[in-house]
């Protein structure tokens, strides 16, 4: 079962919230590429507009609190309002623009309420991420949001190449295909059982031999483009393994294709270039 089924299926118990001073990372995280896109409940002060609302508003105790849902951050609310006489709400916010405030602002850590294991089973009432940890991820979310405001027409794509192409990302393609054995008499020669795919514009006056393996046809276009991911987690999750997995700078990938890539195709946020 996926952790977004165990997430829907799961019964809302009574969360407590959390007023340990341990802000230490205190679970196995899971890779985040599949929880950014989803809109977390962020416990905060009650303000009279939602333009009032800042980092400072839901920095508790140098910690921020959000919930999986709003039926968790209910009960959470519930709890918190009596400690500190009926002050706080809680708003919604896509993870991966809250962790972008998270590295930007004086924060020691994230409590979750709502996250289960590996296995769906809630071993405790919350998880914590330390800033540590989501500093680890930095790269991840910066690219994450950079498609988010293509995806949502606030920046022209063509601005945010350029801050997207040096970024190493992901291919499925033939690994053993990057750099080619060579004979006795220095000629290069294909493994045995290797697939060759060579796309019709794959511009092989910039690299010898990178031969891509999945395309797609771009939406409402005659066009093709590979498919790009941002870690190899996501290019597993999408078809890819061990031996077709390649890793290479965004630029390099489109200049050896010699046409489209397009980042993560098969998720909400994803871009053309």
């Amino acid at each position: 079962m996926s952790l977004l089924n165990i997430f829907k299926n799961k019964a809302v118990s009574n969360y407590k919230f959390y007023t340990g001073t341990d802000l230490k990372t205190n679970w196995n995280v899971p890779d985040l590429i599949d929880l950014l896109e989803i809109r977390f409940s962020v416990i905060t002060e009650k303000v009279n507009s939602s333009k009032d609302i800042t980092p400072e508003k839901y920095n508790i105790n140098n910690a921020a609190h959000i919930c999986f849902d709003e039926k968790i951050a209910d009960t959470v609310l519930e709890d918190v309002n009596k400690m500190y006489n009926n002050k706080y709400t809680y708003f919604n916010m896509y993870l991966s623009i809250f962790l972008e405030d998270i590295l930007a602002n004086k924060f020691d850590a994230v409590v979750i309420y709502g996250m289960p294991d590996e296995n769906g089973k809630i071993t405790q009432e919350y998880k914590i991420i330390d800033k540590e940890t989501v500093i680890k991820y930095k790269d991840l979310i910066n690219i994450h949001n950079i498609l988010y405001n293509i995806a949502t027409g606030f920046y022209n794509k063509d601005d945010y190449y350029e801050k997207l192409k040096d970024y190493n990302m992901y291919f499925i393609g033939n690994k053993a295909l990057l750099n080619l054995p060579k004979d006795e008499n220095g000629n290069s020669y294909f493994p045995k059982g290797a697939k060759v795919v060579i796309p019709n514009n794959f511009n092989s006056s910039k690299v010898p031999i990178p031969l891509f393996i999945d395309e797609i046809n771009l939406p409402n276009s005659n066009e093709k483009a590979v498919k790009v991911f941002v870690n190899s987690y996501s290019a597993k999750k999408f078809g890819g393994d061990d031996d077709t997995i390649c890793e290479m700078p965004l630029w390099k990938i489109k200049e050896m294709y010699g046409g489209n890539v397009i980042i993560e195709p098969h998720r909400n946020w994803w871009g053309v270039f």
